[in-house]
């Protein structure tokens, strides 16, 4: 009776070590210390009408291609800082309607968009994991034409915040999905920047069985809505 006792004792102990290793590999896999780049396109999604006397002036924006680049450094445990910059080419077609004209025009925006901010990772088991990040974010609008008037470049500061969740669904696919509020997430070419809330998802595949890189796509929804496709590098 003893040596069956000792067996299961012995048996039990090295599940209870397998299933731990096995959950701190999956958590190793959710770490925050990476660096993204991705291929981004950006839709700002307006259109709207400024009408003065007899003259109406349309704008309407059709999204274009860019580039995102992030990166996060894991410091202490699941603590961490994170940095993120997104470019992209953006059309504004305006139009300019009157009794005695009808003028169109095009011209491409450059759209800039950067983050920088701290947040904290809390691991629940050894496939969930949910965090939280506060940021600086920064807004910038380049070559910005109506029609034949130049507005020059606009741009704005604010803060953020996101709460996100990532799930290890399989040892080489994740999951994750986000909130984002951000107090410059809005444009309009009349009132400027204004606050918005986005939300997001992101799959990752970690290629060839390597925990080191991972192929990824993305979608953010809101004023200005992104998809993204590209690596991440971990460390």
């Amino acid at each position: 009776m003893g040596r069956g006792m000792g067996r299961r004792s012995a048996i039990l102990a090295l599940t209870l070590i397998i299933g731990l290793t096995v959950q701190h590999a999956q958590a190793e896999n959710l770490r925050f210390t990476f660096i993204d780049v991705e291929y981004l396109r950006l839709d700002i999604d307006k259109k709207e009408s400024i009408t003065s006397g007899s003259d109406t002036l349309t704008l309407k924006t059709d999204d274009d291609r860019g580039y995102r680049v992030a990166a996060a450094w894991q410091f202490f445990r699941g603590f961490h800082v994170f940095g993120e910059f997104e470019k992209a080419e953006n059309i504004f077609k305006t139009r300019l309607t009157g009794p005695l004209l009808d003028i169109t025009n095009s011209e491409k925006v450059d759209v800039t968009r950067s983050r920088l901010g701290a947040g904290y990772g809390l691991p629940l088991g050894g496939r969930w994991l949910v965090y939280s990040r506060v940021t600086w974010d920064h807004v910038d609008v380049d070559n910005l034409q109506l029609g034949p008037v130049s507005l020059g470049n606009d741009d704005d500061d604010g803060t953020g915040a996101e709460v996100g969740l990532r799930w290890q669904l399989l040892p080489s696919l994740e999951l994750q999905g986000y909130g984002q509020y951000s107090s410059v997430g809005k444009y309009d070419v009349d009132d400027g920047f204004d606050d918005d809330a986005l939300g997001g998802i992101k799959i990752r595949w970690n290629a060839f069985g390597s925990e080191d890189l991972a192929f990824q796509m993305g979608y953010q929804h809101g004023d200005m809505k992104s998809y993204t496709l590209g690596m991440r590098f971990i460390f």
